[in-house]
């Protein structure tokens, strides 16, 4: 049932494989093979109706097809599904009218299979094929899975052999409960990934390459997640749209001020012109202004004396507030009206705050 599910969902997928797959290298993997150039369909020429489907074929930097297989245990029969890859490539691209045509056939072994098991021969004599295995036992599982969330959580971006690593990491692990669970954990992880379109890559990797370990629930939902991160992006992308378009209208604006300034330094400079004319006729007036300020020294004087007349005035009239409100205080006082209601008349009839109603009253 899970092998159904990711099939269902392998337009969704292979889409996003192939658009992050180009110019990554298998080395990580411990295949020494050129990088990829192109992720070609699988949907090849079929021999018989119970074939198997092919993985993922690859176009290499040096023209060679690669047909990658993930086996989790060795068998030698599989060498006979190996020819029948081989044989479907060959056929079409003969109905293409290519007939030099060369292909690898890689073979990614999970860490379940020993490197002593595997014989990378298979001779028939009329036919013989060889592979080129991978073993991914040699991989530190723990190491990468800690490398990678320590990046992650730290916000670093991950480079191009670190995703390749984490498309593979479930399959680093040895039997099948503990690669189940690997899988949890890297869908989990993956979550953390801030590049929308490197998150949907590596979903999609785990789903592809694991895709015999993951249940019909979980692919439907990891698939669900892809499309959603593909909504999130296209929502990005519009965002950034309006941003840029946003960004040339301000900029639009800028140079239409920049015109407008140039416009004005134009018309400074005529004003400075002017200035200077009017500097001459400033000396003039400054000539007139040191007699008016003479004439307003005078006037100072004069005005300092009425100041303190006034600030003498004021004070008289300070005091006889004062003995005003003091005199109404102790009226009421002698009436034995109620503090409060003392304090309330001081504030309203003579505008004193409650603290200065206080002082008087204590006072009286």
């Amino acid at each position: 049932m899970a092998k159904e599910v990711v099939w269902q969902n392998k337009d969704v997928t292979s889409k996003v494989m192939a658009e992050h797959f180009k110019e990554k290298s298998l080395k990580v993997y411990g295949i020494d093979v050129p990088r990829i150039v192109q992720v070609l369909p699988t949907n090849l020429p079929e021999i018989s109706a119970n074939e198997l489907r092919i993985d993922n074929l690859f176009l290499l930097e040096d023209g060679t097809l690669a047909i990658i297989d993930y086996e989790s245990e060795y068998a030698e029969g599989d060498k006979v599904k190996y020819l029948q890859y081989l044989a479907r490539v060959l056929d079409r691209y003969q109905r293409e009218g290519i007939l030099k045509v060369r292909v690898r056939m890689i073979v990614i072994y999970t860490a379940d299979v020993r490197e002593e098991q595997v014989q990378t021969v298979y001779d028939v004599g009329a036919a013989k094929v060889e592979i080129q295995p991978a073993f991914l036992s040699r991989l530190d599982s723990k190491e990468i899975s800690g490398r990678l969330k320590r990046k992650l959580e730290a916000g670093e971006r991950l480079t191009g052999e670190e995703l390749m690593e984490f498309i593979i990491l479930p399959l680093t692990y040895a039997g099948t409960e503990a690669k189940k669970k690997a899988v949890m954990e890297t869908i989990d992880l993956a979550q953390k990934i801030q590049e929308v379109d490197l998150q949907r890559f590596v979903l999609s990797g785990i789903v592809v390459f694991a895709d015999q370990l993951i249940d019909s629930n979980t692919g439907e939902e990891v698939v669900k997640r892809i499309m959603m991160t593909k909504v999130e992006m296209i929502l990005q992308e519009k965002m950034q749209e309006k941003l840029d378009k946003a960004y040339a209208e301000r900029m639009k604006d800028v140079n239409e001020m920049m015109v407008e300034a140039e416009k004005q330094k134009v018309e400074a400079e005529k004003q400075k012109a002017e200035a200077e004319k009017q500097k001459a006729e400033a000396e003039k007036q400054k000539a007139e202004a040191d007699q008016q300020k003479a004439e307003a020294e005078k006037q100072k004087a004069e005005a300092e004396k009425q100041k303190v007349e006034l600030d003498k005035r004021m004070a008289d009239a300070k005091r006889e507030k004062d003995r005003s409100i003091m005199a109404f205080v102790q009226d009421k006082q002698e009436d034995g009206a109620p503090k409060e209601t003392v304090m309330m008349k001081l504030m309203r009839y003579f505008g004193l705050s409650r603290n200065e109603a206080e002082s008087y009253y204590e006072r009286a």
